[in-house]
């Protein structure tokens, strides 16, 4: 034996087998590399195709999604070989075998028509979320199962990111409620109201890491939310141009009660985000959330807004406030009311015994105060009148002339009452006409019947038949020539123009009557005390008409929308009365006293003069 054939021979296909697994090694690494730093499923899937481009060289790839929660649009083209637009029949086939790997929840291979290529599809199956597919062309292959191992190693990639993705929500959400319980814990540890609200701005600007947090307050019921605290600003003008366009937003969004979000990237924000972008503006800032507080009672107890939120915690940002709005908004309301006592009565004592000769002087003072201080009743007066609760119109019941009017307006009418008559001739005048034209029909179907001719005497006795039946609707109309009353009431209004002969058309308004047996009390409100105006509060009425009578009735409803009356701005708030004597008539005016909460003395002496004063001259 030759000494060649002992020394051990190469295998060339150990070297290819031990390249092939380093590079799949290398896929797997940055395969797992895309998915760990990916921050949305659209850039795994671009990241993963890049990837997957550097090992092989497919000719299509289609993400198949059929439900909203994958951000992504169903059937959407991931990868093309081709620069031009892919083949409509071949991009149909692939995602039709990725609909039947979703519904076999199996891999799915077919041939494509032209064997120069085969279509794959695998399903992504993720706990919670409907099932989507990924489906790629590869070129046809001697086997099929390394371009089928690669499509699994995608999709396990894939399932992969969204297990990653939960997990991180669902830490995210514990450290998030863990900080909302801290943040409230906290707040007890607080001695007045303004601290409280400075600490929790400055907390929650330091956890969301935002540039800034303002908290607004509503001091009273359906008044304007008053910036609070601001984070990192002890001190701030409350005059303030920046100052006045956070109070204007966190005030609209108390108002509807919803949450507003603005960012730079919103081309065309709407309505509800104006105000906030006005502050962002101002602010040279990118994004702001404004959230309303409202209380357990649906009671609003002011607003919070983040300003400058990195882009990558907006919707956490946004998710927590929401979270923390209830019972922030709760522990606000309860600091509020804990802290709302001066705490300043040992002060005022050591003063009164440390200085003996100024004892009295003092003592009237604090009686003063202390009057001050009293709670009383805050009457609002304004003017009123009277109006129907309901007004029916009477018509004209169909075409013809007015023969004459019997009630004028301010004429009480009872249910049955002959308000008009039309006038008959007309009507009589075609009746005579139409029965003339009966007749002649009559006769024609008689002579056609005596000669056989069938065809006209069914037609001739059609047409009596019809004319019987305009005669029977005059004859009702004849018979309905009174425009009676439908209710009992008042004439309202109704035209004094109406002479005898006028035409009238059907439906054309004659009369409009007012039942009296109740009416409205129209309550002016002035729009500067219609904060202070509730339904269900006591009113009292005097009207000019009855000075000696006063009705003291319950406010039913408020209207949405101002008016102008008399020059003025005002709303309208409404309360039944009842007309049991009859003596009301619509339109009678009067005054109106609102009984409201009570305020303290000094409020109801200084409140006007304020506001009349910060209005104009700050």
């Amino acid at each position: 034996m030759s000494p060649e054939s002992t020394q051990p021979k190469h295998h060339p296909h150990v070297r290819v087998l031990q390249n092939r697994r380093r590079r799949q090694r290398c896929l797997h690494k940055s395969l797992l590399r895309s998915t760990l730093t990916a921050h949305d499923l659209d850039a795994l899937l671009n990241s993963l195709i890049e990837e997957l481009n550097q090992h092989c060289q497919p000719a299509l790839i289609v993400y198949e999604s059929r439900s909203e929660a994958s951000g992504l649009p169903p059937g959407r083209i991931l990868y093309q070989q081709s620069t031009t637009a892919p083949d409509a029949d071949l991009l149909s086939h692939l995602q039709q075998v990725c609909a039947n790997s979703i519904q076999s929840k199996e891999v799915e291979i077919q041939p494509y028509i032209d064997i120069q290529y085969t279509l794959y599809a695998a399903p992504v199956t993720v706990r919670g979320q409907e099932p989507h597919a990924l489906g790629i062309v590869f070129p046809t292959t001697k086997s099929t199962e390394p371009c089928s191992l690669l499509l699994q190693t995608l999709v396990s990639h894939i399932v992969l990111w969204h297990v990653l993705s939960d997990g991180l929500k669902s830490e995210q959400h514990a450290r998030d409620a863990a900080a909302i319980v801290e943040l409230l814990s906290n707040m007890t540890q607080v001695n007045t109201f303004t601290q409280v609200t400075r600490q929790v701005a400055d907390e929650l600007a330091a956890y969301l890491g935002c540039r800034q947090i303002a908290i607004g307050i509503n001091e009273a019921p359906n008044s304007r939310c008053r910036l609070s605290a601001l984070s990192g600003t002890p001190d701030f003008d409350k005059v303030s141009k920046s100052v006045n366009l956070i109070e204007t937003a966190l005030d609209e969004v108390v108002r509807q009660q919803v949450t507003v979000t603005w960012t730079s990237q919103d081309n065309s924000p709407g309505p509800d985000s104006l105000s906030l972008k006005s502050v962002c503006e101002q602010q040279n800032a990118t994004s702001a959330i404004c959230v309303p507080l409202i209380r357990s009672d649906n009671e609003p107890q002011g607003g919070i807004c983040a300003i400058d939120i990195p882009s990558e915690r907006l919707e956490n940002t946004r998710q927590l406030l929401e979270a923390a709005a209830t019972p922030l908004a709760n522990s606000l309301a309860a600091s509020q009311q804990r802290t709302g006592i001066s705490l300043n009565w040992k002060s005022a004592l050591h003063q009164l015994t440390g200085n003996r000769p100024r004892m009295a002087t003092l003592i009237i003072c604090l009686l003063l105060t202390g009057l001050l201080f009293l709670p009383w009743p805050y009457t609002v007066v304004c003017d009123c009148q009277l109006e129907p609760v309901s007004q029916r119109f009477v018509v004209a019941p169909f075409e013809g002339s007015l023969e004459t009017m019997l009630v004028e307006p301010g004429d009480l009418v009872h249910k049955g009452d002959v308000l008009a008559r039309m006038d008959p001739r007309e009507l009589r005048w075609k009746r005579s006409s139409l029965v003339a034209d009966q007749n002649q029909a009559l006769k024609r179907r008689d002579s056609a019947q005596a000669v056989r001719d069938y065809t006209n005497q069914q037609l001739s006795k059609l047409e009596a038949e019809r004319l019987g039946l305009e005669i029977e609707l005059i004859d009702h109309r004849i018979e309905n020539l009174e425009i009676k009353s439908p209710v009992e009431g008042i004439v309202v209004a109704g035209s004094l123009n109406w002479s005898e002969g006028a035409p009238l058309e059907i439906g054309e308004a004659l009369f409009e009557i007012a039942p009296l047996d109740k009416m409205v009390v129209e309550v002016a409100v002035p729009d500067s005390e219609i904060s202070h105006i509730r339904e269900g509060q006591h009113v009292l009425v005097r009207l000019e008409a009855l000075p000696g009578s006063e009705q003291t009735l319950s406010l039913q409803r408020i209207h949405p929308r101002a008016e102008i009356r008399d020059d003025a701005n005002i709303f309208v708030a409404e309360a039944a009365l009842d007309n049991t004597s009859r003596l009301l008539r619509p339109g009678m005016k009067g005054r109106a006293s609102i009984q409201t909460p009570l305020q303290s003395v000094y409020w109801i002496l200084f409140h006007k003069p304020w506001n009349f004063l910060r209005k104009y001259l700050f």
